[in-house]
């Protein structure tokens, strides 16, 4: 039995318990419908990265998933690095006011930058979306590098 019966026999046998409350109905049925919102799974990204992609649903929903992805490894370096960091009140040494306040900092350039590169960009507006997203994923991935040179540079 696929997933889509499951679901289905699963609506049945629940219409049965409340058969006369429509508003029960109506929550059952938008549950049912969200547990069938699509994920993006890495072989089906791949269809939107070759050249002529012309699904930009599709790889709206791709390259978010991919600066999900980075935005996790991000957050593990960051966590990483604060963690090994003192607070230097006179932030004479590398500290870790510093790098709190530098990242706080970065979250706001990265996004202005993106939102540049975003509007420069032709195209239709769902095509706009992905150039975002995948700014803000290079962006990303390059602060991560970033942020993981530092911790080597401490550890040393």
């Amino acid at each position: 039995m696929d997933f889509l019966q499951k679901i289905f026999t699963l609506f049945l046998h629940m219409e049965q318990i409340l058969t006369n409350n429509r508003i029960h109905k109506f929550i059952i049925a938008t549950l049912l419908f969200a547990l069938h919102i699509p994920s993006y799974p890495q072989d089906s990204c791949k269809k939107y990265e070759t050249p002529g992609a012309t699904d930009p649903l599709l790889a709206t929903g791709c390259a978010e998933e991919k600066r999900k992805a980075a935005d996790v490894r991000l957050n593990v370096s960051y966590k990483k690095l604060v963690a090994q960091l003192k607070n230097d009140t006179e932030k004479e040494n590398f500290s870790k006011s510093q790098i709190i306040e530098a990242q706080r900092a970065w979250i706001v350039f990265r996004d202005a930058e993106c939102a540049l590169q975003q509007s420069l960009n032709t195209g239709t507006r769902a095509w706009k979306a992905v150039y975002g997203i995948e700014c803000k994923r290079e962006m990303t991935e390059m602060r991560t590098q970033t942020l993981d040179q530092y911790f080597k540079e401490i550890q040393e």
